[in-house]
């Protein structure tokens, strides 16, 4: 795995007969901050998951309806913070806090509705608000508060797509106040309320959830 910085010139070169089988991902201005700033060359097997993620979204790139566009966002955000622990877990003294890290956000993804305030993230870790930041921006390319909402927010949208689940019960198991809160967060990161979201994807049937 090969990451270059922008304007950095590079050459590869590939052992005679043994060609590469290559993949490239552009990633956008903002989500490089955290990564460092010269070429990085690494083989590890913490890189492994980068390959099927590039599979899915290269069999996503033409779709043109609401939930080829979502599976597009999840899938690319996935890379990214894949992306960065990979580069995490090659380092020496940052693997076990990353580690740390990435356990607790998957408690957050299996208990979404709790409480998971920054403070409760800190005390969970045992670090500051300044620490706990740091290593999200490098993990996640966000804070933690914007990276618990990303979790919540993506539940949302699969059991909007999935389910007839009420809004208020969706609100419920991801932690929101209400239909309103959720509503209005759910705007801002999709670009329309929840509802017209369901409706633009109107599937045939969607199983209902018990």
């Amino acid at each position: 795995m090969l990451l270059v910085p922008a304007g950095v010139p590079y050459v590869l070169h590939t052992q005679r007969g043994r060609p590469w089988r290559t993949a490239w991902a552009l990633l956008e201005p903002a989500r490089w901050r955290g990564f460092p700033s010269s070429p990085v060359l690494q083989r590890a097997e913490a890189f492994a998951a980068l390959g099927p993620l590039l599979t899915l979204m290269h069999q996503e790139r033409f779709g043109d309806d609401a939930l080829s566009a979502g599976l597009r966002r999840s899938l690319s955000e996935a890379f990214v913070a894949r992306l960065r622990r990979a580069v995490a877990l090659g380092g020496s003294d940052s693997s076990d806090a990353t580690a740390a890290l990435r356990a607790l956000f998957d408690e957050v993804e299996a208990q979404p509705a709790l409480d998971w305030r920054t403070e409760t993230l800190c005390a969970r870790l045992g670090c500051s608000r300044s620490h706990l930041h740091r290593l999200c921006v490098q993990a996640y390319g966000c804070g933690p508060s914007e990276q618990v909402a990303r979790i919540r927010l993506r539940q949302a949208e699969y059991w909007l797509v999935a389910t007839e689940l009420p809004l208020k019960v969706i609100a419920e198991r991801l932690g929101y106040a209400n239909p309103y809160h959720f509503s209005a967060a759910f705007k801002r990161h999709e670009g329309r309320a929840p509802a017209l979201f369901r409706a633009a994807l109107s599937p045939p049937t969607r199983p209902a959830s018990r």
